[in-house]
């Protein structure tokens, strides 16, 4: 533990040898105690007062803990979604690129959450959370850019295209995008995969054949995965089965066109239609893939979260899944990450809609 001792931090530690444990801090009321960052378990802080933090001086690697903690007890049930919000809020006015994406990763878990009554107000919160960062990095690299702005830049681009919706952000990928792929290289690299992914959440037909036109003039296997990346990140349902289809598509080489399912299948309502197109064209997908390259295939189906979709996976899956080496576990996994869901989202719905509304 961490605790304060007259202004001064100090740790103690103990071995817990049974399920109570008492762990001495000196005979004066410290003003306040907190776990150790780099531990292995999960802390609950008993009656903490919502927006309070255990720690005066809280590191970058306590907050990305106490962020893990938070995640953790809502999944357990043992807090509210909405308190845990409350919570988790404060810390996206740090900018640090360990903070944010630990963030971004916990809110990016709750998408099946929500639903299309409350997804303005989660547009609305997000954009407050995190707009101020994007706008103070600019999306352009800079020659001052240390490692960490390289890599938080392209991250909340990424993460506010597909979880926001700032019209005048939407506009700028889709200008740089398309400029792009016009001129080559007229982006710093590591915004190229982000921009146009971005871009593509809103995109058109035009981007879209921009998009499968550079495939065959791009120069190397990176270049290409950033083209794939971005025909399987289109919400136009339309444009995503015509991106799917590519992956059966003989000019494509399947083992980097098949990025695409594994994209879409992590957007937002992308999962159902990846196993809408696998249940469709499962043997012509195994036909063009490598040996055991179908045990994965489950994994595209793991964004359900409801018994029906379980059900659903489970049908499919059943008899097919055992025929891959690795096939029955993915499927298993993929059963149990679903019914989590659904029960957290049983759990934490209310909770969830309740802080929304507020926003």
């Amino acid at each position: 533990m961490r605790y304060d001792a007259g202004g001064e931090q100090k740790r103690a530690c103990t071995l817990m040898k049974g399920e109570i444990g008492q762990l001495p801090l000196g005979t004066s009321c410290p003003a306040f105690a907190a776990a150790e960052p780099s531990r292995y378990y999960r802390v609950e802080y008993r009656d903490r007062a919502l927006g309070a933090t255990p720690s005066a001086a809280t590191s970058v690697a306590a907050t990305v803990a106490d962020i893990g903690d938070l995640e953790a007890l809502t999944r357990s049930g043992a807090l509210p979604l909405g308190d845990a919000l409350e919570q988790l809020q404060r810390h996206a006015a740090q900018v640090n690129r360990d903070i944010a994406q630990s963030l971004m990763w916990a809110f990016g878990n709750l998408r099946p959450l929500v639903t299309n009554e409350l997804r303005p107000n989660w547009e609305r919160w997000l954009g407050k959370l995190f707009s101020a960062q994007l706008e103070a990095l600019g999306l352009a690299a800079r020659p001052q850019d240390s490692d960490d702005t390289l890599r938080l830049r392209p991250a909340l681009v990424e993460f506010l295209a597909t979880e926001g919706n700032e019209p005048s952000l939407n506009a700028k990928v889709g200008q740089l995008a398309m400029r792009e792929l016009a001129e080559r290289d007229a982006l710093d690299g590591t915004m190229i995969e982000a921009v146009l992914q971005s871009a593509a959440r809103r995109g058109n037909g035009e981007l879209f054949e921009r998009l499968v036109t550079a495939v065959p003039r791009a120069r190397d296997r990176r270049e290409r995965r950033a083209l794939y990346v971005a025909l399987g990140s289109f919400g136009d349902p339309a444009l995503a089965r015509r991106a799917l289809a590519l992956t059966l598509d003989p000019a494509h080489d399947y083992r980097e066109a098949v990025q695409i399912a594994w994209t879409l299948s992590d957007t937002p309502q992308g999962g159902a239609l990846v196993f809408e197109f696998v249940k469709a064209n499962f043997d012509a997908l195994v036909a063009r893939a490598p040996r055991d390259a179908a045990a994965g295939y489950p994994r595209w189906a793991g964004t359900f979260c409801n018994e029906a979709g379980r059900a659903e996976v489970e049908d499919f899956f059943r008899e097919r899944a055992p025929r891959y080496a690795g096939g029955p576990r993915n499927l298993a996994q993929t059963l149990e990450r679903i019914r989590l869901c659904a029960a957290f989202k049983e759990r934490q719905q209310a909770s969830f809609a309740t802080f929304l509304e507020r926003q």
